[in-house]
């Protein structure tokens, strides 16, 4: 029945493939599977790991697990197992500690929650269906190849998607429908091949347009004639799907461009930002320490290494048109970014409003020599922010966020640092991708947690610290793979008063080692190694 489950499961993302492609395209360009290796150039593909109990694939979307660790499918998990009881009293430290429970952990892949159904070769999926070769999936439907997505419909090989249907290689990428490749965009319809566009449709080639549509290369044309060319440039576009099962991304394109970047006009004001003030931030962190770990932190910056420790950071480069900082954040995507074609966000609206293709040019554009066509216009930013952000220090993609700092991306987050892709979150620290969670540190691919500290794969849990895969526990230390615990080290209750007596010499150890050199030598992704290193 599984089998057949599976079968079904790809045949109907297969058909909505190919409805997708006919609604973008036009027609269809063949099999799905025909473009796994195209979905995955720039994505985050799953990865793979023979089962410690049974030894069959097991599917991951973290890939920050040490080497030597054991790993399980979640289906393999016996959430009924009685453990022994530990001794805590005689437990010293955190060493000794992962010594007495290292056979208890294991890592879990294949994790699937929720209302979900039709899951396959997946990790992390929560109340979706119809989900293939995918991590860090919620509430959607027909999605394959793709790394986080949030209500979406008909998504392939797209990464950190929301409220989106029917896009094919989208990348950071909201509330848009019918689009390919495009980035960094929102609201947006019938756009191809586009960066940077807010509330457009109908955009071929185009770039940092606000409010446009029937454009080529941000060039507005009369409605026919933009047909002429759109029907000339999907053809072309299938014929080259169709015969070598990919296309060139865009960045791949304007990284073989060849010009300057043209001078243009900032308006008044463009560049004069509010004060920004990195106190507030610094407040909530050792506000955030001492809840979480008992004893504030002071000077967040003294911690950023240890904060950041597989967690995608973000760097400085200078625009392509003033030389002024731009800080591009490490998302799987921007690898390839040429940074020489880099500008900032309050430069890229003027550069779309002043900077287009000569009409001659884009009345009879052609994928044939596109790179020389689009040159002019080809200027990349890796800034993006939506609806109401206020003080958020080096913080380059931001939606409704406010006293961010460092933070790659951050979405309807208040106090966050160091963090990559908190989602409405607040006082995260340390984090990727911490969704619905407050006053947590180092928390990685969780939702719903509340001062938690080193944990990963976890719903629903609070108090918690070091803990995998773990659901609705509450009060946990060192539990793996577990669901409905309370007062619990090692997987085992130990009842509130042996707990808190244990949970105050632990913290006392890790607090105390953090202090002394700013870090941390276990994670909760190196914990599971067989042998210490």
């Amino acid at each position: 029945m599984a089998q057949k489950n599976m079968t079904e499961s790809y045949a109907m993302l297969d058909r909505n493939w190919q409805a997708t492609c006919r609604t973008i395209l036009g027609q269809e360009v063949g099999e799905l599977r025909e473009f796994a290796g195209w979905f995955e150039e720039i994505n985050e593909p799953m990865v793979k790991y023979p089962s410690s109990l049974s030894g069959k694939d097991v599917c991951y979307v973290e890939n920050r697990y040490c080497k030597g660790a054991r790993r399980i499918n979640l289906a393999e998990v016996d959430f009924q197992k009685k453990f022994e009881p530990l001794i805590i009293n005689e437990i010293k430290d955190i060493d000794s500690l992962i010594g007495a429970v290292r056979e208890r952990m294991a890592y879990a892949g294949n994790v699937t929650l929720g209302n979900s159904q039709f899951v396959q070769e997946s990790s992390n999926i929560s109340d979706s269906h119809f989900i293939y070769n995918s991590g860090r999936v919620d509430n959607s439907k027909y999605v394959a190849f793709s790394t986080d997505a949030r209500f979406c419909d008909g998504l392939f090989g797209s990464l950190i998607m929301a409220y989106c249907e029917h896009v094919v290689r989208g990348h950071i990428v909201r509330a848009s429908k019918r689009c390919l490749e495009i980035w960094l965009s929102n609201s947006c319809s019938d756009c191809v091949y586009g960066w940077g566009l807010e509330n457009c449709s109908d955009c071929l080639f185009s770039f940092h347009l606000r409010s446009k549509r029937n454009c080529v290369g941000n060039l507005e044309l009369e409605k026919g004639k933009y047909a002429a060319v759109k029907a000339a440039i999907m053809q072309q576009l299938s014929d080259e799907l169709r015969a070598k099962k990919r296309l060139s991304s865009l960045i791949e394109i304007v990284g073989e461009c060849n010009s300057a970047a043209p001078r243009i006009k900032i308006s008044a004001g463009k560049g004069q930002t509010q004060a920004l003030s990195k106190e507030p931030i610094e407040k909530a962190f050792s506000q955030t320490a001492k809840i979480v770990l008992g004893k504030p932190l002071v000077g967040i910056d003294a911690y950023s290494v240890w904060l950041t420790r597989g967690v995608r950071t973000l760097e400085k480069v200078p625009s392509a048109i003033s030389g002024k900082d731009v800080i591009l954040g490490h998302h799987p995507s921007f690898g390839a970014m040429p940074k020489d074609r880099l500008i900032g966000l309050d430069e890229a609206v003027d550069f779309g409003e002043q900077v287009k293709m000569g009409r001659e040019v884009a009345e009879s554009l052609s994928l044939e020599g596109i790179e020389r066509a689009i040159a002019p216009i080809a200027f990349l930013t890796s800034e993006m922010t939506i609806g109401n952000s206020v003080n958020n220090v080096e913080c380059p993609v931001i939606i409704n966020a406010a006293n961010c700092y460092r933070t790659p991306s951050s979405v309807e987050t208040k106090y966050a640092a160091y963090s990559f892709w908190p989602r409405n979150s607040n006082y995260v620290f340390g984090c990727q991708m911490a969704f619905q969670s407050q006053f947590c540190i180092r928390c990685h691919n969780s939702a719903n947690l509340e001062r938690c500290f080193e944990c990963d794969s976890c719903r629903n849990c609070s108090d918690c610290y070091f803990c995998h895969n773990c659901e609705n526990v509450q009060n946990g230390i060192f539990c793996f793979n577990v669901k409905n615990k309370n007062y619990a080290v090692g997987n085992v209750e130990v009842g509130k008063e042996a707990y808190m007596a244990f949970r105050e010499r632990f913290l006392a150890g890790i607090v105390s080692k953090i202090e002394k050199t700013q870090s941390l030598r276990w994670d909760i992704f190196n914990v599971g190694c067989l042998r210490k290193k």
